[in-house]
């Protein structure tokens, strides 16, 4: 019997940077450059920076990563001592026309510390090209060679696993639409990682009607407004966002996903089922989120919906933002008592992340 537990989201994330850092490509070609590239940037004498440059690296020019974090290591324990010489000896080299004398105690009093270090790192870069350009002859010549007597593999790509949760896909599908694979993986990535990470969409499309007219309004709205259409959680989407003009673009592309996307503040909202008002534009002033609150509350139909995602006074990302701003993030209890006056009947729960989610229900 297969197991139908939905995958632990740590595990798939992990799973998916081996796939996209190893890529599915296997040439000589690339192979060669990633161990070149890791071996250039293990000879720089920046230890501790090594693997996160090199991976970052490998992800922008699509290098397998996994070769060249391994050559990056050239600059271990038992080889750094050698590799720091003749680093210092080039440098020394560039900067006086002659060798550094070790043996020479005047000399090397003369140069001191600072002195060595200077070397070191005006040498490190001849000394690294010229290991880096071995490394990848050698590698280069072993691939070819080797592609000639084995078989040709393509590596796998990654894909969700069929019980995975319905909003990671959706969440992949919007990543897919507003960073295509020929404009590069690093905003894919961003994108879908910041709308799988982000409970509050996914929690409003288990609160609407697949037949809703939804509104989103706040930062980073369209994204979410397009995420719910993908889920199937809503007929069509209206979305608020400031920031939404490349979400704008990819909706006009698939005019079937019923999106529009209004980047001006003060335009009017349409009537709908159920608005969706995200983080209630905690970086504006008390007056301009009252002032829309109150255009919020207008826009919603008879028996509709409106969901506040609000950050608490607890702790959270919102509420350091907001300190820094020098604003006072209000508290969740003013924002129900606002919509309670206006004949809402509200319900607050927790959004995590230091927010909570103010669930209003107008008669």
């Amino acid at each position: 019997m297969s197991d139908e537990r939905p995958p632990k989201l740590w595990r798939e994330e992990l799973a998916r940077a081996y796939v996209e850092l190893r890529g599915s490509k296997v040439t000589p070609l690339r192979g060669a450059l990633s161990v070149a590239l890791g071996l250039w940037v293990g000879s720089i004498p920046a230890f501790g920076l090594h693997t996160p440059v090199v991976l970052a690296l490998c992800l922008w020019l699509r290098l397998d990563g996994l070769l060249a974090w391994v050559a990056s290591n050239v600059s271990n324990p038992l080889f750094a001592p050698f590799l720091v010489m003749g680093e210092v000896q080039m440098g020394a080299y560039v900067i006086t026309g002659a060798p550094l004398d070790y043996f020479d105690v005047e000399a090397a009093r003369e140069t001191g510390f600072s002195g060595v270090l200077l070397y070191a790192f005006a040498g490190s870069p001849f000394v690294a090209t010229g290991i880096a350009a071995l490394g990848m002859l050698i590698v280069y010549g072993y691939l070819s060679v080797y592609r000639r007597v084995a078989p040709v593999r393509s590596r796998r790509t990654y894909a969700l696993p069929e019980h995975a949760p319905a909003w990671w896909g959706a969440a992949e599908r919007v990543a897919a639409r507003l960073a295509p694979e020929e404009e590069g993986r690093t905003r894919f990535q961003v994108v879908r990682i910041e709308l799988v990470t982000d409970p509050g969409p996914e929690r409003w499309a288990e609160r609407l009607a697949p037949s809703s007219r939804v509104a989103v309004v706040g930062p980073k709205s369209a994204r979410a407004a397009l995420a719910l259409l993908e889920l199937g959680a809503a007929r069509s989407a209206w979305a608020l966002d400031p920031e939404g003009d490349d979400v704008a673009e990819a909706g006009a592309k698939s005019p079937a996903m019923a999106l529009e996307v209004e980047t001006d503040l003060q335009a009017p909202l349409p009537q709908t089922d159920a608005l969706l008002w995200l983080e209630a534009l905690s970086d504006r002033p008390q007056v301009e989120q009252d002032a829309l609150l109150q255009r919020a509350i207008e826009a919603v139909a008879p028996a509709g919906r409106l969901l506040v995602q609000v950050f608490t006074s607890g702790r959270g990302f919102g509420t350091l933002a907001s300190r820094l701003r020098g604003r006072r993030l209000r508290p969740a209890a003013d924002w129900a008592a606002r919509l309670e006056a206006e004949g809402f009947a509200t319900e607050i729960t927790a959004a995590g992340m230091g927010r909570v989610l103010i669930i209003a229900r107008r008669p």
